[in-house]
């Protein structure tokens, strides 16, 4: 199991009053993602609740992300999730070289979504290669004044790219 906060890029007034903690949870031939998101919900654009179905795009809304590559490769899959239940998956051969997927393949379980006024949480699982994984953790606040915060383990850019393997620095063993 591993369990993180996320750090904003380039913290602002914005970013200021939100926390985000994943966990991560090997299970069989799957991970378990845990998304927590604390703070004044109302100042973000929080999509309503619909169906569970590919939705591109994602990561121009408030949405939670993962990425997983195994150790030593240059290969990595990309998982969003929004609280709307809508989910995206690409696979790249290396970095932002994505291979095209003609049948998308979703979560292994439903997504499921706990809101309140100042906290929401997400859940979903997704296929777990098999090895050492590296695993970079990011997620996207969209403000209702139409700003946008970028939350990841680390950034080591000058702007946000959750695509760069040196923020993928968590660790698991399967």
């Amino acid at each position: 199991m591993t369990t993180c906060f996320l750090e904003a890029f380039k913290p602002s007034r914005a970013s200021a009053p939100f926390q985000i903690l994943v966990t991560v949870l090997p299970r069989d031939d799957r991970l378990r993602l845990v998304y927590r998101l604390t703070g004044p919900l109302e100042q973000i654009v929080i999509p309503e609740p619909g169906p569970s179905v590919f939705q591109d795009e994602l990561w121009t809304q408030t949405c939670f992300e993962i990425f997983i590559k195994p150790s030593g490769y240059k290969h990595y899959e990309e998982w969003n999730f929004s609280l709307s239940s809508a989910w995206a998956h690409y696979s790249f051969s290396s970095y932002r070289q994505r291979i095209d997927q003609a049948a998308r393949q979703g979560p292994l379980e439903p997504i499921y979504i706990e809101r309140s006024p100042d906290r929401c949480e997400l859940s979903a699982d997704v296929p777990r290669p098999l090895g050492e994984l590296e695993i970079g953790l990011a997620t996207v606040l969209l403000t209702k004044d139409g700003k946008k915060t970028y939350w990841a383990l680390n950034h080591h850019s000058q702007k946000p790219d959750f695509h760069d393997a040196r923020s993928f620095t968590a660790k698991l063993r399967t």
